[in-house]
């Protein structure tokens, strides 16, 4: 365990460990703390300053001599937030105290509840993605239908030069088509823009 002698870290070998054993011992529940804080070993050498992740294999297989380096113990300790008596294999207590413990839960709980928040809204973006689809297939269809409507009228009105004139309802037959197109035009727009928002947003 760690004690604090003449105002310095010092590491206490438990007596009880074996030394023969210890380097196995230590090697053994690095392995398992490394493994309740979900650290592949590609995750976790990183943290200890090694290069690669074969001399953090080699300790949790204590393939690299009966030495357990003292910096060692402490940073596993640090790194994993486990007791060095765990370390050790003197106790199965792997919390360093009561109060990491109790802020190891909390970070738990608020990561667990931020991921349920993030799927929700993910799911309401898809259920919005979903109906803005739908609405753009039925813009597409209307305005291609009153794209063709406008283009028959024009026709007409190019080989009737009277139409607009004469004809009875004619000026308000080409203005309501115009509104129709205009309308049209500009929800096909907007429902372009929002389903780009939609997408940003899936991918916040």
């Amino acid at each position: 365990m760690i004690e604090i002698v003449d105002n310095k870290l010092v590491i206490q070998v438990p007596q009880e460990v074996d030394k023969s054993q210890g380097a196995q011992t230590f090697g053994g529940r690095m392995k398992a703390a490394r493994e309740l804080n979900n650290y592949s070993l590609s995750e976790a050498y990183p943290l200890f300053g090694y290069s690669n992740a074969s001399m953090l294999s080699k300790i949790e297989n204590a393939s690299n001599g009966l030495s357990v380096p003292i910096w060692l113990v402490v940073r596993a300790s640090e790194v994993y937030f486990v007791s060095t008596d765990f370390l050790f294999g003197v106790s199965e207590d792997w919390e360093r105290d009561a109060q990491v413990s109790q802020e190891r839960e909390v970070t738990r709980m608020l990561s667990d509840c931020l991921l349920q928040m993030r799927a929700a809204e993910l799911n309401q973006v898809r259920t919005i993605s979903h109906k803005i689809d739908a609405c753009g297939k039925a813009t597409h269809f209307a305005l291609t239908a009153i794209t063709k409507i406008y283009n028959a009228l024009e026709t007409v009105r190019r080989k009737n030069a009277i139409f607009d004139e004469e004809i009875i309802g004619g000026a308000a037959l080409v203005k309501a088509t115009d509104e129709a197109f205009a309308l049209a035009a500009q929800a096909k727009t907007g429902l372009a823009k929002a389903k780009f928002m939609l997408r940003g947003e899936a991918a916040r």
